[in-house]
């Protein structure tokens, strides 16, 4: 197989990976990495996944920012785990914004799925940090226990943020 022809079918492989799901630069160089015959096959086609936008990072951070939200995770923990994956500031920032996720609403909806008694300010505080602990900021965490208590006393909790 000739250099042209093992490039091809890298950018296929390439394509099959991203025609499942968003991938990040990074988890895709990973992914194609044994199957490249050598380092600049792959950062070509990498390069021409970006020039051809089937590769957007933001795109990741916002479809990854999605799915955690929907597993309960924080922004915090998300930010981390981009970072990680080796995305840039300003894609994890644009990543955030354009997966237009209700933080608030995440906390609250994760604390009062687990039902938690919260009649004791011990009580509250291990509340407070398990919501830290998934990656929410200190008003998301407050936000989510002024639901719950609400929800415990049987007031309908106002969408508003105080």
């Amino acid at each position: 197989m000739n250099e042209d022809q093992h490039t091809t079918e890298l950018l296929k492989r390439a394509l099959g990976l991203l025609a499942r799901r968003e991938h990040c630069r990074s988890e895709l160089a990973r992914k194609l990495a044994r199957h490249a015959a050598n380092p600049q096959d792959l950062d070509k086609v990498l390069d021409h996944c970006v020039a051809e936008n089937w590769l957007n990072e933001v795109r990741y951070a916002a479809m990854l920012a999605r799915n955690r939200a929907s597993a309960g995770w924080g922004p915090r923990r998300v930010e981390h785990e981009l970072k990680c994956a080796g995305l840039s500031e300003t894609d994890i920032r644009a990543g955030l914004k354009d997966a237009d996720v209700d933080w608030y609403a995440t906390a609250a909806d994760w604390l009062v799925r687990r039902k938690p008694d919260l009649s004791t300010e011990e009580a509250r505080w291990k509340a407070r940090g398990r919501l830290l602990q998934r990656g929410f900021t200190q008003d998301q965490a407050d936000h989510a226990l002024d639901v719950a208590a609400a929800l415990e006393k049987g007031d309908i909790p106002s969408h508003g943020r105080g």
